[in-house]
């Protein structure tokens, strides 16, 4: 996650490729969030799409110990800004209204 904060993008998603396996669901959430805007920010936006529908269904479980429930509000923001960066870019192929 400093990764992508620093701009390093492909380390991110080298770093995250196997995200999906993890077992706990909220840093399971949390490492397909980040994973998901690496791969926005390098073009890759279906793969971020993806990355965003597996995050919201892995954040739903719920905390199951390992995080407690702060981990599912710090889920819930990369949710959040991954959806955001998305949303940016649909409106921005449908021009001004």
């Amino acid at each position: 996650m400093i990764a992508y904060r620093q701009g390093r993008y492909a380390e991110t998603c080298a770093t995250l490729e196997r995200a999906a396996e993890i077992r706990q669901p909220i840093t399971r959430a949390r490492a397909l969030a980040f994973r998901g805007m690496a791969d926005f920010r390098l073009g890759r936006v279906e793969e971020a799409r993806r990355a965003l529908g597996d995050a919201e269904l892995a954040l739903a479980k719920g905390p199951t110990g390992e995080t407690g429930w702060w981990g599912v509000g710090l889920g819930q923001v990369a949710i959040d800004e991954l959806r955001a960066l998305l949303a940016a870019k649909t409106e921005s192929k449908a021009g001004p209204g």
